[in-house]
């Protein structure tokens, strides 16, 4: 069984963008590759490990679950399951345990990068973009 990470990326606004699923082995190589790409080569964030599955399969699942404010919303907790039904089992297990507005079970090929082409930074301020 392969060692796999959901990895992820936190700007210097606190802005989180999950980079995706990888094997624990290609991780150096996949934040390099996502440093050379715009928004993250300049964005001043962090990449960091959210949760560690071992599975040999070609697709994961991944259970979000947030909070929403006036600005952005918040994520409280993600997991990674190697099958939808155990997802499942996991968001009904933790409804009465976890006070949250959203979530999301989502399907992640394993290696592949979600973010490839990079991101946007928009300005609040016209002066920022000179």
């Amino acid at each position: 069984m392969k060692k796999l990470v959901l990895l992820n990326h936190i700007d210097k606004e606190n802005h989180f963008k999950l980079l995706g699923v990888f094997n624990s082995e290609m991780v150096e190589e996949v934040i390099e590759k996502y440093k050379l790409l715009p928004g993250f080569c300049n964005s001043g964030g962090q990449f960091n490990f959210q949760d560690i599955i071992f599975s040999d399969s070609r697709y994961i699942w991944v259970v979000s679950v947030w909070n929403e404010d006036d600005y952005e919303d918040k994520i409280i907790h993600q997991k990674m399951f190697a099958t939808e039904k155990d997802a499942n089992k996991f968001l009904q297990s933790i409804s009465n345990l976890l006070d949250y507005d959203e979530y999301c079970i989502d399907k992640y090929i394993v290696n592949e990068m979600e973010w490839s082409e990079g991101y946007i930074v928009f300005s609040n301020s016209i002066n920022d973009n000179f």
